[in-house]
């Protein structure tokens, strides 16, 4: 496996960080991998190291306000920045070879990787979205809400800690612990950034309703960070076919660590081969 890394300058003039992992023998296909709320892609190391063993290049950059990216501890202005990063990463260093692409997003990374999905159709295979985030956890209290609608108009900046229950990460303690000593992960979420996601989130099914590549949806049945209905709501009206819903039963919502990585590498990387064959035959027949 080869391992490259480095800092790219955004639209904006922000440094923003990438890791890019690619197998020995040439590449069978690409993979464009958006981390989470909090944390950021060094932590898939372990997954692109399988991938690469598939024979699947893996590009993953930092979001803005994550890792060694530059921004604000997460902050974002507009959920579009990160659209834009994202497409000044792929448009960059993105591959040139005629294998198949696969995005694939994880939490938060699966919100960003739908709207990124309809902004670049063409450019992806197939999608797979990991513990989405597509929908807010119901025991918001009113309260909360309303005092976080005025902190957006006088000071959208303000983070604060997100409150979710990391313990619910993975039933294995020692991925937990893991996640909590990572100098890079954090728990910050700005009023923004809160927002943001919500009126994406808002938005998510329609979105889907849009899209023709073939999908996998992927949660834990332990998962209580974001809800499953969500998820549900998105598979239900993706409009690409084929497309599969699956539930680790047991795991928490990180699908990449522990066992869950494990199941989630059994179910993955076939669908990806099932769906770059899918996509090979296809072009052959326009070309035939």
């Amino acid at each position: 496996m080869k391992f490259q890394a480095g800092y790219f300058r955004s639209r904006d003039g922000q440094d923003m960080f990438f890791r890019l992992w690619q197998p020995d023998r040439p590449a069978e296909g690409a993979i464009l991998l958006v981390h989470g709320l909090g944390e950021h892609g060094g932590r898939y190391e372990e997954f692109a190291r399988r991938a690469c063993q598939d024979g699947y290049a893996v590009y993953a950059m930092d979001n803005r306000g994550h890792g060694r990216s530059a921004g604000k501890r997460g902050h974002v202005d507009c959920f579009d920045r990160f659209l834009d990063d994202l497409e000044t990463f792929w448009l960059r260093f993105g591959p040139a070879g005629p294998g198949p692409t696969v995005l694939v997003g994880q939490s938060l990374g699966a919100l960003i990787a739908l709207h990124f999905l309809a902004r670049l159709p063409a450019s992806f295979a197939g999608a797979v979205f990991c513990s989405g985030a597509f929908s807010l956890p119901e025991n918001i209290p009113r309260l909360k809400l309303l005092l976080g609608k005025i902190l957006r108009r006088v000071a959208p900046a303000v983070t604060m800690r997100h409150g979710l229950p990391i313990d619910s990460l993975s039933p294995e303690s020692s991925v937990v612990h893991d996640y909590l000593s990572d100098p890079l992960v954090h728990d910050r979420i700005s009023v923004q950034l809160f927002f943001e996601m919500s009126e994406a989130m808002t938005s998510a099914r329609a979105v889907a309703e849009r899209q023709r590549v073939p999908a996998l949806f992927v949660q834990g049945s332990q998962d209580s960070l974001v809800p499953m209905a969500g998820a549900r709501q998105v598979y239900e009206a993706w409009g690409g076919k084929p497309k599969d819903f699956v539930v680790l039963e047991g795991e928490g919502h990180d699908l990449f660590h522990g066992s869950a990585l494990d199941k989630l590498a059994e179910i993955l990387l076939p669908w990806m081969e099932k769906v770059g064959q899918s996509n090979r035959a296809t072009v052959g027949n326009m070309h035939g």
